[in-house]
């Protein structure tokens, strides 16, 4: 499973994922970029999603618009089937209140 995830790679520039690329700051902009960059194991989350729904590999990945907080993710299997994938960035907070206050707000709506 993992070869296949890693082969969609190659059609991908993967050090975009990590950075924050939906807007800039007049002021101290390097820092603020700073805080927003993730590295992350991309080809384990691949197998990770795809493994979650059941699915055999990833044949797509896209980075849709992100928040101040938050890196998200459209990942595509090879079923046809798509996942939302939500990775915080380090200016988020603790993961487990960023997560607890996620998961709050939803069961309230």
């Amino acid at each position: 499973m993992i070869s296949r995830d890693t082969d969609v790679l190659r059609n991908y520039d993967v050090e975009q994922f990590y950075k924050y690329t939906s807007g800039r700051w007049l002021w101290n902009e390097k820092d603020q970029l700073a805080r927003r960059y993730v590295e992350f194991d991309l080809p384990g989350l691949l197998k990770v999603s795809a493994q979650a729904i059941g699915a055999r590999s990833c044949v797509k990945i896209e980075k849709l618009p992100e928040g101040n907080f938050n890196k998200v993710f459209l990942i595509t299997m090879d079923d046809g089937r798509e996942l939302i994938a939500k990775l915080p960035n380090p200016n988020a907070g603790q993961p487990h209140f960023t997560t607890a206050s996620e998961a709050a707000t939803m069961d309230y709506v």
